[in-house]
């Protein structure tokens, strides 16, 4: 990367020629790039210059319209950084890739700032042409696929779309050796992709990746010295999971059936037959003490109750791993040019799998593994090492004694038959860990449209470990909402029986009224959008039932969100079509813009407060219990209301994407109509930490804010086309 050329002016204290500012790019002078000048973009572009200047990092929550991706790009980039960016969506990704930084390169080198940027994805996200050749082989591939094969300059799963074969887990490189031991090497989208993200100046990532980096202690991805977190509000529970270990009790079946099957790398004799066996047998025993549910639910571990079982699983897989690491050492590590492969091997051979500690590269070599390909049997010892490595974690946990572990171990059961038991172990909080493994590395500047409540950015920070030091902006949608969006806080729909007190032998009548309600609730409102609404859940039986009824009494057209139908499918069916209503999920809430009039409506259905169930959320609030004793509201106002705030601007986010959208917010919830003129209540913090100035409780008022603008766009139409 080169610094943009230099100004003809000079600095009045020191005489150096100084160099373009992001004020510079981005505000009124004669090299700006943007069309418009946006006064809060360049705020808070000038917050990241000085984040930058003073060596700081920074937490800035912009509004949906400000321009936040170049805003967080530009500082950066003028300044000559390596810069990392993560995002929680591929959708915003394939914005900076395909938008943000080509317009960026386009005006920036024309100032003698060239730059790379490149995008880094897992490699389960690339076709392998080696496995492609097996697979297809035995089993046949579609000729549409084979055509996309050969084609792409990438391989790029994203490329097909909604058309991945069911194969794709078959066929990609998830667990590919190295580009030095394949001999498709110079036709691999994988190593393209690679060389371009080491050689970028800009590598644009997802928070999972970033998370694993930390993880493996930065081998994966390429140095940087700026990380820029969008969508930042998402990125604590991806690096969570990353830091989490799992054990599933498909995990050794399915490393066992490659070793046998498809690598056919297991030596022969009684030996390694009885380990395979003893393997099957151990991972059987332990999971049989739980039920078989598909459920979703969780049961909490204690640790020492299965300690004996998990340890003894860990060492016969580590006496299975041993000669796989011997012949790893025997083959000259060294010569492996791939870092990222190298450090892998590296791992196996120095892992408390066995492998042998004598200095003799031949020492306990076993003759049938000589004649294996390096890629099998890096495979091999990798699928039993990532299941060794989350035994090993488990097991030390419990045999730490000072009881101040962070972290949780519980049993995840599966959602459908397809899947199995989990066990999981997982960090409670992430704040230590970036301490840790981020912030010693890197300066990092923190953004989204959701990262304060109230407009204060504690949550964020205790969540994050961001210091008190690092410099904080805040600005709204420079959308008009004071005239082009309203707030409807319902009065119409009781509170939710399960929420009210009501009796078990009164709780079907009660829900059955419930549904009722909030279907008639939300017939009214699309009748006065005449459509074109989402209607956003927290789950899914609720959504079933009501939208089993909207169907019924609505004239529009109606769909939910339901299994074998993807977001994205349903996303297209509602660009689409006339007048439709939607009904979501998680997925609805957030990374999805439908820009014009196609939306109008959006309603919350009931305050999207954190899943109970949920085992991160049990022990943050037994955690919380012991820090505030009975005091359940301080408790509820720490853990629950910032996640269900969060949630809240979110989905109502979804509404005004343009300058010219226009349409109404509807929150369905009793509870929050009750108490939004209370002061300190959590509905009254929802209400404040929303953007909305109109604000309503007759329904009246919606017909009348919406037929305004329907009026408008009627009479705007008649002078286009007469």
């Amino acid at each position: 990367m080169r610094y943009p050329r230099l100004k003809t002016e000079s600095c009045p204290a020191c005489g150096a020629l100084l160099r373009y500012s992001a004020e510079d790019i981005l505000g009124d002078s004669d090299i700006r790039i943007v069309s418009e000048i946006r006064p809060p973009q360049v705020e808070l572009a000038k917050t990241i210059e000085d984040a930058i200047i003073q060596d700081k990092n920074a937490m800035t929550e912009a509004g949906t319209g400000t321009g936040k991706s170049l805003a967080l790009l530009v500082p950066a980039i003028l300044a000559g950084k390596r810069v990392l960016i993560s995002t929680a969506t591929t959708l915003l990704q394939h914005q900076y890739m395909t938008k943000d930084l080509p317009f960026l390169l386009a005006h920036l080198s024309e100032l003698g700032c060239n730059f790379r940027f490149a995008v880094a994805k897992g490699r389960s996200h690339y076709l392998c042409k080696a496995r492609l050749q097996i697979y297809a082989k035995k089993h046949g591939v579609s000729e549409e696929f084979r055509k996309w094969a050969v084609a792409s300059e990438f391989g790029d799963k994203l490329e097909l779309g909604q058309d991945v074969p069911p194969y794709w887990g078959r066929v990609n490189a998830e667990d590919c050796s190295g580009a030095a031991r394949c001999m498709l090497a110079g036709d691999c989208g994988l190593v393209v992709a690679r060389t371009l993200v080491a050689n970028a100046d800009v590598v644009v990532a997802n928070h999972a990746i970033v998370g694993y980096d930390m993880r493996y202690n930065r081998r994966i991805l390429p140095k940087h010295n700026y990380y820029i977190i969008d969508e930042a509000h998402q990125a604590a529970e991806y690096y969570r999971k990353a830091f989490a270990a799992t054990f599933s009790e498909n995990a050794i079946s399915l490393a066992i059936h490659y070793l046998e099957g498809e690598a056919k790398a297991l030596p022969p004799g009684e030996k390694f037959d009885s380990l395979v066996t003893l393997l099957r047998k151990e991972n059987k025993s332990f999971f049989a003490k739980f039920p078989k549910k598909h459920d979703g639910s969780f049961d909490m571990l204690n640790g020492a109750d299965f300690v004996s079982f998990l340890a003894a699983l860990s060492s016969t897989i580590g006496e299975l791993m041993a000669p796989y690491a011997r012949e790893l050492k025997a083959r000259n590590l060294k010569r492996i040019k791939d870092t990222e492969y190298a450090a892998h091997a590296a791992d196996i051979v120095d892992t408390k799998c066995g492998a042998d500690d004598s200095d003799e590269d031949n020492a306990g070599r076993i003759d049938y593994l000589r004649d294996i390909p390096f890629e099998v049997i890096l495979t091999a010892a990798k699928k039993f090492q990532r299941i060794h490595n989350s035994l090993v974690a488990i097991c030390d946990s419990v045999s730490d004694k000072t009881g101040d572990d962070p972290h949780i171990l519980y049993l995840q059961y599966p959602r459908t038959t397809k899947q199995g038991r989990e066990v999981v172990y997982a960090p409670i909080f992430v704040s230590k860990i970036l301490r840790n493994n981020l912030f010693p590395f890197t300066r990092v500047a923190a953004s989204s449209a959701t990262l304060t409540i109230g407009g204060q950015f504690e949550h964020f920070m205790e969540e994050t470990g961001f210091s008190a030091d690092a410099l904080t902006y805040v600005t709204a949608s420079p959308f008009d909402y004071a005239h082009r969006a309203l707030l409807y806080c319902s009065k119409n729909v009781p509170i939710h029986p399960a929420r009210d007190g009501v009796s078990p032998q009164l709780m079907e009548q009660k829900l059955g009224e419930y549904y009722e309600a909030m279907t008639d609730e939300i017939v009214n409102l699309t009748k006065a959008s005449s459509g074109y609404a989402f209607v956003l859940f927290t789950n899914r039986v609720e959504m079933e039932e009501v939208a089993k009824r909207l169907k019924k009494e609505s004239d529009f057209p109606v769909r939910m969100q339901e299994e074998g139908v993807s977001p994205g499918d349903l996303e297209k069916w509602f660009r689409k079509t006339k007048h439709p209503i939607l009904c979501g999920l998680k997925s609805f809430w957030e990374g999805v813009s439908v820009e014009g009039d196609q939306l109008r409506l959006v309603i919350i259905t009931k305050a999207p407060f954190p899943i109970q169930g949920d085992p991160i959320y049990q022990a943050r609030k037994k955690i919380l219990e012991r820090r505030y004793g009975n005091n359940w509201y301080k408790r509820f106002k720490k853990l629950d209301v910032p996640a269900m705030i969060t949630d809240v601007k979110q989905g109502t986010g979804r509404l005004i994407r343009t300058n010219m959208d226009y349409g109404v917010a509807a929150i369905l919830d009793r509870k929050v109509s009750n108490q939004a003129n209370k002061p300190g209540s959590y509905a009254s913090l929802l209400i404040n930490s929303l953007p909305f100035t109109l604000i309503t409780a007759s329904l009246s008022d919606v017909n009348r804010f919406l037929r305004q603008f329907e009026q408008a766009e009627k009479q705007r139409k008649k002078k286009e086309h007469p």
